[in-house]
């Protein structure tokens, strides 16, 4: 069968179990979740929340360009971890280095919410839903290897974790991505190392970016805690409106290096005051490979497994081949600060693939398809 006819098939075994799900529970109109973002509305294929606004992107980020970069001067199994403290944040250090799972027998718990939002909460701190990282806004950009937060000139940056200056300045004669004069001024920060791999080789290092600044506060070797301003928001370089661009970088200070911000930004507070938390999905095919898909749906269950839902968001798989199936989550696609409770996950892959998990507060909650 042409993967044109693949496609068509799947979109209508997608469109007709929602249809069934929607008829069989009562499903309520759709509503938007209270931690939407204040952006105003984004193209479909951006995985917003609900409708959100133009998102004042910058540049696109590049697509398959890795390079090597010097600072200036199925069955569903849960990762989880502690939510970090939102009156005092979490600051950065060694994580467990055990990863727990539904079967084991005494779990220990292992998360990646370490780090505090870069703008405070004054300011807009939730990512923009239309360029999440690895997307491209339905091929307009380049795969995005950050998260963007839309806020006005001269917004305050604050370092998201205690850390070192590696590079403070701009990157015009540097080549800190794809291009010169990519982020235009910019910080980053070196954080204690990690260790995230069960004990097995060195703690990797981690590094924070924070980019398109219209002022840089500190310079290269200075020591900064987390929550101290840095820089403020502006729109040098490849920006082409006001906002903070903001990446995380495992194991180097290099572009290939970067992973979703989304699993690693401590997550806000629900109307409750409870921590929202995050989702990371595995996609697997039988080789044992990651495993990109498209019309993600992650709805939010009402009342718990197998009940009607109220919203739902968008996704899809990471569109640049080499983010998928990162360390230490190993994910093809993510969200974060979903607040806590049970979702549907589907999507079309040789038919309907689809679970049914649910998010606790504070926690990344990974779940595994095994697909043909």
């Amino acid at each position: 069968m042409s993967g044109w006819w693949m496609r068509l098939a799947g979109f209508a075994v997608l469109g007709l179990a929602f249809a069934l799900a929607g008829c069989q529970a009562g499903e309520k109109p759709l509503v938007a979740p209270t931690v939407a973002s204040t952006a105003t509305p984004c193209p479909t294929a951006g995985g917003e929340i609900c409708a959100v606004g133009e998102a004042e992107g910058g540049q696109s980020d590049g697509m398959g360009i890795e390079p090597a970069i010097a600072p200036v001067g199925g069955e569903s199994t849960p990762m989880v971890g502690p939510a970090p403290s939102l009156a005092t944040p979490a600051q950065v250090g060694p994580l467990p280095t055990s990863i727990a799972t539904e079967t084991s027998p005494e779990p220990e718990v292992f998360t990646t919410l370490i780090f505090a939002r870069p703008i405070a909460p004054a300011g807009n701190d939730q990512v923009d839903p239309s360029y999440r990282f690895g997307s491209t806004q339905g091929k307009q950009r380049d795969p995005h290897h950050g998260v963007e937060f839309l806020n006005p000139f001269g917004t305050p940056v604050l370092a998201a974790g205690d850390g070192k200056v590696v590079v403070a300045g701009d990157d015009k004669t540097t080549r800190l991505s794809p291009y010169f004069n990519f982020y235009g001024n910019l910080v980053v920060l070196e954080h204690a190392a990690l260790a995230l791999s069960g004990g097995e080789g060195a703690p990797q290092p981690v590094f924070t970016l924070y980019a398109h600044l219209s002022e840089v506060l500190v310079e290269v070797g200075e020591t900064v805690r987390q929550g101290e301003l840095i820089g403020k928001v502006g729109m040098t370089g490849g920006a082409t409106g006001s906002h903070l661009h903001f990446e995380v970088r495992l194991g180097e200070n290099s572009y290939a290096a970067s992973r979703n911000p989304e699993l690693w930004l401590a997550p806000g507070l629900d109307e409750n005051g409870q921590p929202n938390g995050a989702l990371a999905a595995q996609v697997i095919n039988p080789q044992g490979q990651a495993v990109a898909v498209e019309q993600v749906v992650v709805q939010h269950l009402v009342d718990g497994p197998g009940s009607a839902s109220d919203w739902e968001i968008y996704l899809q798989a990471y569109e640049e081949k080499a983010l998928l199936g990162s360390a230490p989550w190993g994910e093809s696609f993510a969200v974060g600060n979903l607040p806590a409770g049970w979702y549907r996950i589907s999507f079309p892959y040789f038919g309907l693939q689809s679970q049914e998990v649910e998010v606790l507060p504070g926690q990344v909650r990974l779940v595994e398809f095994k697909v043909p």
